[in-house]
């Protein structure tokens, strides 16, 4: 439901246009009235209304005043502008700062309506073309992250040589954002007791934990590349050395995350497994090769299969 305020400094006027309408039925409210274009102002900077209905001339600020500060700080806003013949400049001048429509006095129910009714539906064009863009951006985005995980799927299944590892080509060809700086590969393998009718569990564990990861890393790092693996949770993280000591934090909070879900998961623990830092994409499987040996050690020791 669209949210209406009305403006004029006569309490009557007000009055009128509110009992001017079945608000209900159009899908709006109104959520207050104001005389004055200051207390408009305020009214308008808390409570954020959809549509602005005012009059030209008020004290304080002026109806110009009002449209004008009102847009620098909520510029989506709609306003319709009450004005008087004599008072037409001004109109002119409020459709120049934006104004959606102006009505002229005396003020007549179907005036009122046909402009609410335009705003009403070209507000539902707005939200239908915002939900279109960003179900459009979802995908783009699902696709991007597809095209990433193709890296380090290649990276890992060792196909790419020091020659494919150009960051400007990599970066192009697979949607990256990697960045001059450190490279490096951590593996995190949560671990339950095995047993047949664990499997199942085991995928969603391995799914929340990659939730985790990526919920906790993107903000930590410049990039963030991660996947599903049967050695657990595999991460290729790219920035600066300050972005992957805080990185190297963010991993005991993950940790921690993923062993509080020991009341879904019974006697679920993490190992994790890091590589060594380097500088280059082309150096980049010395880190994956390290981080899978140490992960693979903390594994065969945390189930008592000895190194």
């Amino acid at each position: 439901m669209l949210k209406v305020l009305i403006v004029d400094d006569e309490i009557k006027v007000c009055d009128l246009i509110y009992h001017l309408l079945d608000w209900d039925s159009m899908g709006l409210e109104v959520v207050g009235s104001r005389q004055d274009g200051l207390a408009a102002y305020e009214f308008i900077v808390e409570h954020k209304p959809d549509i602005v209905i005012t009059d030209i001339r008020i004290p304080e600020y002026d109806g110009i005043e009002l449209i004008r500060k009102t847009k620098e700080v909520c510029p989506d806003t709609y306003f319709i502008i009450i004005s008087g013949y004599s008072h037409f400049e001004y109109a002119q001048e409020a459709i120049k700062c934006g104004v959606e429509d102006y009505i002229l006095k005396p003020i007549k129910k179907k005036d009122l309506t046909e402009t609410l009714q335009k705003l009403i539906e070209k507000q539902h064009d707005k939200a239908r073309l915002k939900g279109e863009r960003e179900h459009l951006q979802a995908r783009i985005d699902v696709a991007d992250e597809q095209i990433k995980r193709g890296f380090l799927d290649q990276l890992l299944a060792g196909v790419l040589s020091k020659e494919n590892m150009d960051r400007a080509a990599v970066n192009e060809k697979y949607h990256c954002k990697f960045k001059n700086g450190v490279y490096q590969c951590v593996v995190i393998k949560p671990l339950i007791p095995f047993k047949k009718e664990n499997r199942q569990p085991y995928y969603l564990l391995a799914q929340k934990t990659k939730d985790i990861v990526e919920n906790s890393l993107k903000g930590a790092c410049s990039e963030l590349i991660a996947v599903l693996h049967q050695e657990g949770v595999i991460c290729i993280v790219n920035g600066s050395a300050e972005e992957l000591g805080e990185t190297r934090r963010q991993l005991k909070k993950i940790k921690s995350a993923v062993t509080c879900m020991r009341d879904v998961f019974r006697d679920v623990s993490v190992t994790i497994g890091i590589g060594r830092a380097v500088t280059g994409l082309a150096e980049l499987k010395e880190s994956v090769r390290g981080a899978r040996a140490a992960a693979l050690e903390r594994f065969t020791a945390a189930v008592g299969l000895g190194v």
